[in-house]
């Protein structure tokens, strides 16, 4: 068999095809994690997102937390607490959808055991009321 500049652009397009194919074979089985399912209908209240934040970052001295090596704290100010309504923390892990957790506050302090999480980094989004008017305030925890 003669090998002609015809079989080389055979051959250049046959494995071409198979590595294209592999690829999208390898993308298709990779787990998407997007920031929000709803991230369109969250685009178009942004405004209201964003007066929340601004709001929350005022009361930013009101929530803490800690991190033990056995339990991570949750605290919100106790006077501050009486005035709140619906304290919810959400405990957001950016690279996987399926370790996120959430806590709805009903005492100043929370407590949840650092083996129910994984290592890696969160962000803790708190969400409350305040004389029917909604605050957010967001975190960053790194669990080692």
């Amino acid at each position: 068999m003669k090998f002609t500049w015809g079989t080389g652009i055979f051959i250049f397009i046959m494995l071409f095809l198979a590595a294209m194919g592999t690829f999208v074979f390898f993308a298709f089985q990779q787990d998407v994690n997007l920031v929000s399912s709803g991230y369109y209908e969250k685009g178009v209240v942004f405004d209201d997102e964003r007066a929340k934040s601004d709001r929350g970052t005022t009361k930013v001295d009101f929530f803490a937390f800690e991190s033990g090596t056995d339990y991570i704290d949750f605290k919100v100010d106790s006077a501050y607490f009486e005035q709140a309504d619906s304290i919810k923390i959400q405990l957001y892990r950016p690279s996987d959808r399926h370790l996120d957790k959430l806590l709805v506050v009903d005492q100043p302090m929370v407590s949840i055991p650092n083996k129910d999480l994984q290592h890696g980094r969160y962000i803790i989004k708190w969400s409350w009321y305040v004389n029917n008017e909604m605050y957010y305030l967001e975190q960053t925890l790194m669990l080692k």
